[in-house]
Order: C-alpha cells, then sequence, then structure tokens
C-alpha cells in the first residue's frame, strides 16, 4: 500500500485486510483453531455494535484491564475501531488504577468475567460503567460476549474519523510523573509499518498488550501487512518457547529482561526445534552486547534492536542482514525524520552529541490537558524525545541516556546509561545501574546497584575497580550496592528515582572505628580535611562530602606523612577509609597516568 491510498482509520485498514486476506489466518493459537482476516473484521465489527447497544460509540474512553490473550487482542481492536481504547495494567494498586481512571476522564471498564480486581473496584466507585468479557464456546478464536452490569442507553453507532482519538498511553515516568499520550486514528495508522516484516511472518504476540510496543510491533505491524500473529496457551516461558516452535514463529519482540528468562529455560531444551524463526526484536530497555551475543547463538537468528517512545512510536532499528548492524547502535530511522539539537536548538552534524529529535505523521500532536509539557517537548516542528545521543556518518543513531537522568558530579556530565554499559560488561554481573545521590559540595555524586551472579566471587571494590579501566575516574560510582533485583516500572525500564530512594539508607553504612594504624592515619586526615569530628573505616571520603580539590589536600597530607608518591586517582579508586588503607602498602602504590578529571 502506498502512502497516499494507505488507511487513516483502524476500522478502513481491518476492512481492507479482510478484502485483501479474507482467508487467511491473523490470529493463531498453541492448539486451537485460527481466526482469518475477514473472521477477525466479523469479531471486530460484532463488538462495536455490541459497544454501542451498551452506550459505548465514537469518542467514549473505555478503560480495559487484561492479561494477553486473543481475545484482549479483539477487544483491543475492537475498542480503537468504534471508541477509544485505555489499556490498564491488571497489577495496578487501588490508588493508582483510581487516579488514572478520573486523570484518562474513563466513562466504562471491561475485565474478564469473574475477576474483582482493583482496577474493578476504582470503577464502581467512580460510578463507571463495567462490562465483563466472556468467552464464547462455539470454538471461535478471540470470540466473546460482553455483559453490562447495569443496562444503558444505546448509542448510534458511528465509525471515528482520522482525527479522532483512538488509544491513551502514560508515558513511564521514570523520570517525571506519567503523562498522558493521546494518538488519533491517523496517528496510529502512521506508525503500522515500520518493521521489516511481509504477509508470509508470524508474529508471537510476547509483550503486556497494555503497552505502546505492544500494540504498534505485536499487533497493528503483523495486520498492517497481512502476516500472522501467534499466542501462546499461558504466560509463562516454556509456553512462549512451546509457541515458538509449535506455530511456526518467524519473529518476535520482547525486552531484555525476558531474554533472560528464556535463556535459562532454553538450557533445558534443544534449540534446534525452532528452524522458522528469522529474527528477534528487542525493545523496552538497552540490551547489552553480551546479552545479545547469547540470544543470538541460542536461537541461531540476528537479534535487531529498536527504539521508539510512546509520543512518537518506532523511531530507529537495526536492519536484518546483509544490511549492517553496529555494536551500540539502534539502527536506522524506521521513517521518521531524525536529528540531533544542541540546547539552543540548532541542529547538530556527524558524531556530535545532542537531543535526539524527530518528526513524523505518527508524533502525537500533543499532551492531554498538559499545555507546560508541550512547549518543553515541542520546538520548530520537532518533538523533543528527552533522550541523548548521536548520529554517524552512516545515518545510524546511538543512544547515550537521558537528559533528566544525566548526573552532574561537581560540573562533570555523567551518564548513567554508559556507567550501566560498562558495568554490564563485567562477567559477574548479570544487571546493573548507575544513579545519582545528593552530595554536599559536588551537589550530585554517582551510585550505583548490581546483580550479581554468585555471592562472594566478586566484591564491590572489585567492580569499582573495573570501572576505573574502562571510564574516565569521575564518571565511576563512588559507591556500588549489591541487590537481589533493580526496581522496574510496568515497560520493564530501570526505576533510578525508586532505586536511589531504596539504596538511600542502604548506603550509609553503620559506624566502624579504624581497626589500625593505617586506618588512623586516613581518618584522622579525612576528618581533617572535610572538618568533621569522626570518620570510620568504612565512611566514603565522597559520601561525607568529599570532592577533587579536598581529595587532593588528603593526597598531599598522606604523601607528607608517608614519603609516599600518590595521585589523587588512588582516592577514587578506594574511596572508603578501610580500602584506602588497605592500599597504602610498605612497597608503595601502583602510580596512575592521567587525571581522574580527565574524559576517556
Amino acid at each position: 500500500m502506498n502512502g497516499e491510498n494507505y488507511p487513516r482509520t483502524l476500522h478502513e485498514l481491518l476492512v481492507r485486510q479482510a478484502d485483501i486476506y479474507v482467508r487467511a489466518p491473523a490470529i493463531v493459537v498453541s492448539k486451537g483453531p485460527a481466526l482469518s482476516y475477514g473472521g477477525l473484521l466479523f469479531e471486530v465489527e460484532r463488538t462495536v455494535a455490541v459497544l454501542a447497544a451498551a452506550g459505548i460509540g465514537r469518542g467514549t474512553r473505555v478503560a480495559m484491564s487484561f492479561p494477553n490473550g486473543a481475545d484482549a487482542l479483539v477487544l483491543t481492536l475492537a475498542l480503537m475501531a468504534g471508541a477509544t481504547c485505555v489499556p490498564m495494567n491488571p497489577a495496578l494498586d487501588p490508588s493508582t488504577c483510581d487516579s488514572l481512571l478520573r486523570k484518562l476522564r474513563v466513562m466504562a471498564l471491561i475485565v474478564p468475567e469473574g475477576t474483582e480486581t482493583p482496577a474493578v473496584t476504582a470503577a464502581r466507585t467512580l460510578g463507571l460503567q463495567l462490562l465483563r468479557l466472556v468467552p464464547r464456546r462455539d470454538g471461535v478464536t478471540g470470540g466473546f460476549d460482553l455483559r453490562a452490569e447495569t443496562p444503558c442507553q444505546p448509542v448510534p453507532q458511528a465509525w471515528p474519523q482520522p482525527g479522532d482519538l483512538a488509544i491513551l498511553f502514560q508515558t513511564s515516568g521514570t523520570t517525571a510523573q506519567p503523562k498522558t499520550v493521546p494518538l488519533t486514528q491517523a496517528e496510529v495508522m502512521a506508525r503500522s509499518r515500520a518493521q521489516p516484516i511481509n504477509g508470509a511472518d508470524r508474529c508471537l504476540f510476547v509483550p503486556p498488550i497494555y503497552t505502546a510496543g505492544a500494540i504498534a510491533h505485536s499487533m497493528l505491524a503483523p495486520i498492517a501487512v497481512g502476516a500472522r500473529i501467534g499466542f501462546p496457551q499461558d504466560l509463562g516461558e516454556v509456553a512462549l518457547l512451546d509457541a515458538l516452535a509449535d506455530l511456526g514463529i518467524t519473529y518476535f519482540s520482547a525486552n531484555p529482561t525476558v531474554f533472560v528468562s528464556l535463556l535459562e529455560r532454553l538450557a533445558e531444551r534443544p534449540s534446534n526445534q525452532f528452524t522458522s524463526l528469522r529474527f528477534i526484536r528487542s525493545a523496552g530497555h538497552a540490551l547489552t552486547e553480551a546479552l545479545q551475543l547469547r540470544v543470538e547463538e541460542a536461537f541461531r537468528v540476528p537479534v535487531i534492536q529498536g527504539y521508539g517512545i510512546s509520543e512518537a512510536g518506532t523511531i530507529a532499528g537495526n536492519p536484518l542482514p546483509p544490511g549492517r548492524r553496529k555494536h551500540g547502535s539502534v539502527g536506522l530511522s524506521a521513517g521518521p525524520e531524525i536529528a540531533i539539537a544542541s540546547e539552543s536548538g540548532e541542529r547538530l552534524g556527524s558524531n556530535l552529541t545532542g537531543e535526539i529529535v524527530v518528526r513524523s505523521p505518527g508524533v502525537m500532536s500533543g499532551y492531554e490537558n498538559d499545555p507546560g509539557a508541550d512547549r518543553d517537548a515541542f520546538r520548530d516542528g520537532w518533538f523533543r524525545t528527552g533522550d541523548l545521543g548521536h548520529i554517524d556518518e552512516d545515518g545510524y543513531l546511538f543512544v547515550t541516556g537521558r537528559i533528566k537522568e544525566i548526573i552532574n558530579r561537581g560540573g562533570f556530565k555523567v551518564s548513567p546509561a554508559e556507567v550501566d554499559a560498562v558495568l554490564l560488561r563485567h562477567p559477574d554481573v548479570l544487571d546493573a545501574a548507575a544513579f545519582g545521590v545528593h552530595h554536599p559540595t559536588l551537589g550530585e555524586d554517582v551510585a550505583a546497584a548490581a546483580v550479581i551472579r554468585d555471592q562472594g566471587k566478586i566484591s564491590p571494590q572489585q567492580l569499582r575497580e573495573y570501572a576505573l579501566e574502562h571510564l574516565a575516574a569521575y564518571k565511576v560510582p563512588s559507591t556500588i550496592k549489591f541487590v537481589v533485583a533493580l526496581p522496574r516500572n510496568v515497560t520493564r525500564k530501570i526505576d533510578r528515582n525508586a532505586l536511589a530512594r531504596d539504596l538511600e539508607f542502604a548506603l550509609c553504612r553503620g559506624f566502624v572505628p579504624p581497626r589500625n594504624a593505617q586506618e588512623d592515619l586516613v581518618a584522622a586526615i579525612f576528618a581533617e580535611v572535610l572538618g568533621i569530628d569522626r570518620v570510620g573505616a568504612n565512611d566514603n571520603f565522597f559520601a561525607l562530602g568529599g570532592d577533587s580539590l579536598r581529595g587532593m589536600q588528603v593526597i598531599t597530607r598522606v604523601n607528607l606523612a608517608l614519603g609516599s608518591n600518590l595521585t589523587v586517582e588512588s582516592l577514587f579508586r578506594w574511596p572508603t577509609v578501610a580500602d584506602f588503607a588497605a592500599g597504602i602498602r610498605p612497597d608503595g602504590l601502583a602510580q596512575v597516568r592521567s587525571s581522574p578529571f580527565t574524559p576517556a
């Protein structure tokens, strides 16, 4: 379909695809019949008619709270095609459900039969219309009936127009309060053609159906080319692997957390059963090179990384072989115009870092009821993503971090994503995230949390020393804390704000007095330079308020006391009293060639 004749509403797309692929399978399930494109249109139009009879029509905002499944997909399409869909995470707490339903001005809620969730409670409290989805027993995949708990006045059925709202999403809110992203029918349609697939493909639906990525990559993209959408029997990793083989899946999209779980299960079974698979798409958050290689080796297909956001859809993606993939890049434009802008809005040239800005028909026209956010988000017709990055001479985009996550460590800017990438390269680290913590003189300091493979095999100090080998010293976390898991939001992105809050107390270890002469000396010098009364063996120089200037004073005093020739980088390498004292040996300390504040 060329751009001029491409449908501008979802209903138009479904009608067109049913005409072209009337008997071709649209939805396939493990151990069940397929639903054809003709059948899919019938089920969607039937549901839209039922909704109209229940008083729900064009412009009505209807929330749905469902796990993945063929019926949830048909319902999503029906709400987008005949009303306005508001997908909700079924695991939301009562307070969030109430706030979300109020904020988005939802008029009705649809949930599975027999469920009594916080969303149901909130809907009843707010007096919303409540409908139950009841699976039909006629054997039609994705077929269901809707049962309204209370009768309502019917409305005339009318199909939405290109400018009508099709769906509303909430941003992830990892760096600010979540914002509402409204997408029109035309904007949704403009986003539906950004994947390297065709009508012969079979997509396994893996990401949660309430996310923007799932709607774009696993639902709209395959429908737009007449491909099949497959669903496993349940939501577990074993069922996903079974479905990959049983349904002849050719591609799926998932985040790196899912990849780790699949690899663990894959170790229990042969990997040569996925002969139909031709590629895997990584989305949600950054994929490390080590994990990418493991996934490619296990599934024997290329893994392509993509980049997109709720406000703009898919922005870039790596090409499939024989196209070139560059390590660390999210690939080439998937359709939108992409540029790099300076703080003043000036377009920057190749390999210069700035803010990633985009424009395309798929970019939202503005946040809902948030003119202040709109003023910040749009400049001269370009949408400001809030992400830092650069474009190389070949047009490949590299994303280096979030602007609001940048840590200002005494005037030196540190990207947490860069620190993450280095920590994740260590073979004993399973997951890691850097974050900013308050510092009395620097303003902010760098800390990090890491999930390690085997307890006792590596210490936080050893991981810091590894980071010092690969980063400029000012970028190395002053403190690293080992944790069981990192906090993530519903889209599986790391919540650095929550990490900083959760670890604020843990980063402050209890007082332990110096235990030998070396620790006595270092503690006394720390206390003298920082102007504090008491310093213990576990106290961190930077956490106590130290910075590079005071660090030089410490080093000067230590060198005078011991006749040594240490540099200030020694303090970055061993910032606690105990670690620094242990590094002072009779045979001296290894000298460092570069200044700790010289960028790598």
